[in-house]
């Protein structure tokens, strides 16, 4: 019977734990700023002096596939390396989001690397350097 209990009150816990994970879990998705959100980002465009600006961490390999995929398609950007410049990173950090990479145009923020996102927004924005069109 004893022992009865303590099954009882193991999964009682796991499940309560369980519960609670999925809990944090959603309010924190909940809390977390769109991958993908419009706004006016023009002051930061204006600052880079290109179309498009990346705010990356040099360890990040997310922020690598970024850079590369934007080398690759002859995106002319700005590159703010937070972790290696301290201009970089006190620009990063008026962005209020604690996340990378993060690739701006003028009316536009998308958070974190997906190909097919920046292949469908990026070229959108009319982003492609002169030489790529």
């Amino acid at each position: 019977m004893n022992k009865l209990k303590n099954l009882a009150a193991t999964l009682a816990l796991v499940a309560v734990g369980t519960a609670c994970g999925y809990g944090i879990q959603t309010l924190r998705s909940a809390s977390a700023p769109a991958p993908i959100a419009p706004g006016d980002f023009s002051g930061i465009i204006a600052q880079a002096h290109h179309r498009v600006a990346l705010f990356t961490r040099s360890t990040c390999p997310y922020c690598r596939k970024a850079r590369a995929w934007l080398d690759a398609n002859r995106i002319d950007y700005a590159l703010y390396e937070i972790d290696t410049s301290p201009a970089a990173e006190s620009l990063y950090k008026t962005l209020d989001i604690s996340a990378v990479p993060i690739l701006m145009t003028k009316h536009l923020r998308i958070i974190g690397f997906n190909e097919n996102v920046y292949r469908h927004n990026v070229a959108a924005a009319g982003a492609a350097s002169p030489a790529a069109r």
